[in-house]
């Protein structure tokens, strides 16, 4: 039995999937199987899978008899993996060389964990680096982050193959988008979860990502997941606050100065609610940040004066994660 299970869902990925596939077989770390599961692709992807099946037992390629969409063709992989542990890849992405070795050596020190995460480096269509995105979270902070957004980016996935009852690990299918989300969230909610410093995964952005062409849905559906986390963990006293927070964050609500004091409040409150330390605080007035003043223009001008005077609080939280994320204040994963 190998020590990993790699699952990849493509869809005509011919453009992208040998260099894809080629970042997974050139890992330092070799014990895995690649499932890569072909959703009807109508260009050279099935062939390219032929390929490398043949020239690599490792590879394991199936083909659905119809187009079922990226999460059921996940669970199709998900169903015949042997390992314990799974991670993700886009056909469009790529590993790092050592990035099963130190995930696995994660998931294998912290036996509760669920899921650890990486940082990742963003690239273009051609492979050209565009940013790094460091983004360290210790088990606290991420169990924190994840009741209002995703933390961590979907190809760079790891978790444990069987939740801790035994139940096998499948995505939601009953609608097509954000379903990584919803998955981040039930494994936190079964264990814990974290996200590795170093950036391990080249996380391509293009015209054709789903989060580009299907932003709005994306956006919805995830505003309902992040929804059920907080209705679920916190009082109905802070209902009303979170949720203008939420449609501010995804994009249901065109932010404005109210919304910004309710969203403030109500994120002060889920602070001290949760006993919440530096840390989430810094995570918090980031998230707030950007919800309220991402759009720019004069309008983000006067947003950020109306933070200043609703929130000073989370004024210096918010100086410090914006250091860290231009890179001139190194992060730790609290």
């Amino acid at each position: 039995m190998p020590r990993l299970s790699v699952v990849m869902a493509v869809y005509n990925a011919q453009a992208h999937l040998r260099a894809a596939i080629d970042s997974v077989l050139a890992q330092s770390m070799g014990d895995f199987e690649l499932i890569v599961v072909d959703d009807t692709s109508t260009d050279a992807t099935p062939q390219i899978l032929a390929d490398y099946a043949a020239a690599d037992p490792r590879v394991i390629a199936i083909r659905n008899d119809s187009n079922l969409g990226p999460y059921p063709s996940a669970n199709r992989a998900l169903a015949i993996a042997r390992a314990p542990l799974i991670a993700r890849l886009d056909g469009d992405d790529l590993c790092e060389p050592d990035r099963f070795a130190r995930q696995v050596a994660f998931l294998d020190a912290h036996p509760d964990h669920m899921l650890v995460g990486c940082s990742y480096i963003s690239i273009d269509e051609n492979g050209r680096q565009r940013f790094v995105r460091r983004n360290p979270m210790g088990w606290r902070v991420a169990q924190w982050a994840v009741r209002f957004r995703m933390p961590m980016v979907h190809p760079g996935f790891c978790y444990r193959r069987v939740m801790p009852d035994g139940a096998p690990v499948r995505y939601a299918t009953d609608v097509r988008y954000a379903q990584d989300y919803r998955l981040a969230a039930r494994l936190a909610q079964a264990g814990r979860i974290a996200v590795l410093g170093e950036p391990l995964v080249r996380y391509r952005m293009h015209p054709g990502n789903i989060s580009m062409t299907r932003l709005a849905d994306q956006d919805r559906i995830a505003r309902k997941i992040a929804w059920e986390q907080v209705a679920a963990h916190y009082p109905p006293s802070l209902h009303p606050r979170l949720a203008a927070f939420l449609d501010v964050l995804y994009r249901q609500q065109a932010p404005d100065a109210a919304l910004l004091a309710q969203s403030a409040s109500g994120l002060r409150a889920a602070l001290a609610y949760d006993g919440a330390g530096v840390p989430e605080r810094r995570r918090a007035a980031g998230i707030l940040a950007e919800a309220f003043l991402r759009d720019g223009g004069m309008q983000a001008v006067r947003l950020g004066v109306e933070l200043v005077r609703q929130a000073p609080d989370m004024l210096a939280p918010l100086a410090l994660r914006v250091l860290e994320l231009k890179g001139w204040k190194p992060q730790r994963g609290e």
